[in-house]
């Protein structure tokens, strides 16, 4: 009977130590939850989830994977790795950004996750005084997000621009990840269309004119993205 009476209180015991209430369970030595779950030893959680040892969230809705402590409600935390925030997006610290988006762009993203390609984030192009007007050219220059590159030509005039040749007219650009062959226009009375590319690995832009000439009156522009290495 005694052996009975021992077996009982244990099982008793067990029971307190696995649920704190109906609908709430903690497993594992000092674990302990509110309404939530907690698995492992020295686990802690109220209203969330905890697993593993030392795993602690400490306010409603947290839920802490592994050892560590996570203070804000509804978030989810792996260590000290936050991977969800409260409104269940990934912060920007866990997404595999390229590194070169902060060096080529000030701000690129907002503590919002939203992009912000800000002014200060403009990059001059160096344009070719062989074959571009620079006394008469208006805007030129990009701005980088990622491996993502944005570029901007406002009023480009040419000289010395031969038809079907292959003329390096701008550099200083990111280099590309493969060929990109764009149009440039120009509204002269009546639309004009040229074409120019950036090939390969190169960092500069090349024009070609396989039916006109462009004429020093001739004001080009273009608005283009490509992808960088």
């Amino acid at each position: 009977m005694d052996k009975i009476n021992f077996l009982e209180d244990e099982f008793e015991d067990l029971k307190k130590s696995v649920f704190n209430n109906s609908s709430s369970g903690a497993i594992g030595k000092n674990a302990s939850t509110t309404t939530g779950g907690a698995a492992g030893d020295n686990a802690l959680s109220m209203s969330g989830f905890s697993g593993g040892q030392n795993a602690r969230a400490t306010v409603d809705g947290a839920v802490q994977l592994g050892q560590g402590t996570n203070n804000d409600a509804n978030t989810l935390q792996f260590h000290s790795y936050k991977l969800l925030d409260e409104d269940g997006k990934i912060p920007n610290d866990r997404l595999n950004l390229d590194s070169q988006a902060s060096q080529d762009s000030a701000n690129p993203i907002s503590s919002s996750g939203a992009y912000n390609l800000t002014q200060a984030s403009k990059v001059s192009i160096t344009l070719n005084s062989t074959y571009v007007d620079t006394s008469q050219t208006g805007n030129a220059f990009y701005m980088r997000l990622g491996n993502l590159v944005f570029v901007y030509l406002n009023d480009i005039t040419f000289k010395n621009v031969k038809q079907a040749n292959s003329n390096i007219i701008a550099s200083g650009l990111p280099a590309a990840d493969g060929q990109y062959i764009f149009n440039m226009a120009c509204y002269n009375g009546t639309l004009t269309v040229g074409r120019f590319q950036i090939d390969n690995n190169s960092t500069f832009i090349k024009n070609f004119f396989s039916t006109m000439t462009p004429t020093t009156s001739q004001k080009w522009s273009a608005n283009f993205v490509y992808i960088a290495k």
